[in-house]
């Protein structure tokens, strides 16, 4: 078991982490304090257990989304990566033709292209709960996750040569390891941003039933009544209107 301090104050820049020491490891192990940017101070305990699950203990949503983007981003920070790919519709550029039918449903929805072409207020407004019972605006948390995201990666980008730590050795890895019909090296996992809209716009399309895995649906014959829930009506497969990932009644 292991505890580590995440502190954060001003807003990320790529000269990477403030202070302190680097975190623990990419799978756990290891422990300290980090200072890292998330446009406000942000303080957050979180500790891995026997198993090496991270318990996260925050003083506010917003605390808790950074670190569990940092947390996330220390054991699987290239699927998180692939995740973003994904959600532009660049799949296929980072694994190859098995990305192809995932890029054409991204293109034909649409979602992170008009997610783009809004302001920060028109997605926080597409994007608040619309349950009385939930504070916590979706694409805010979407903005803390990456920030914690990022203040990862920038860890693993900014690792000190010649000095072992888990982050210069994911480093090395991922500059000398490529994914089959896809980019010859992994380095762009660590040199690429994560940003909001990647993560709001994965969040939509898999909350429409589109899955990084198994694409489970393209279109809605009910033209508005699909719903993720597990009582909801199944979509159908010959269907006569696309199904809208940003149409909050469809989602």
């Amino acid at each position: 078991m292991f505890a580590l301090l995440i502190v954060g104050s001003s807003a990320a820049q790529e000269g990477g982490l403030g202070g302190g020491s680097l975190p623990g490891g990419n799978l756990g192990g290891g422990g300290g304090a980090a200072t890292a940017g998330t446009g406000g101070e942000t303080v957050a305990f979180v500790y891995r257990d026997e198993n090496g699950i991270p318990h996260i203990e925050a003083e506010s949503e917003y605390d808790a989304w950074y670190a569990l983007g940092y947390e996330q981003a220390r054991d699987a920070l290239l699927w998180i990566q692939i995740a973003c790919k994904a959600a532009r519709g660049e799949l296929t550029w980072a694994i190859g033709d098995g990305g192809l039918t995932v890029d054409c449903a991204v293109k034909v929805f649409g979602t992170y292209d008009r997610l783009a072409a809004m302001t920060e207020q028109q997605r926080r407004t597409l994007l608040a709960p619309t349950d009385p019972n939930i504070q916590a605006n979706f694409y805010d948390n979407c903005v803390a996750y990456a920030s914690g995201v990022n203040a990862y990666r920038q860890a693993v980008k900014n690792a000190p040569p010649n000095v072992p730590s888990p982050e210069l050795h994911l480093q090395e890895w991922l500059a000398s390891n490529g994914l089959p019909g896809g980019q010859p090296d992994l380095a762009w996992v660590y040199n690429d941003w994560v940003t909001p809209l990647d993560t709001a716009a994965h969040g939509a399309m898999t909350s429409a039933g589109m899955s990084l895995v198994w694409p489970m649906a393209l279109v809605n014959s009910a033209g508005g009544s699909y719903s993720t829930d597990d009582q909801g009506p199944a979509p159908e497969l010959a269907p006569p209107g696309p199904l809208d990932p940003l149409d909050p009644a469809q989602a």
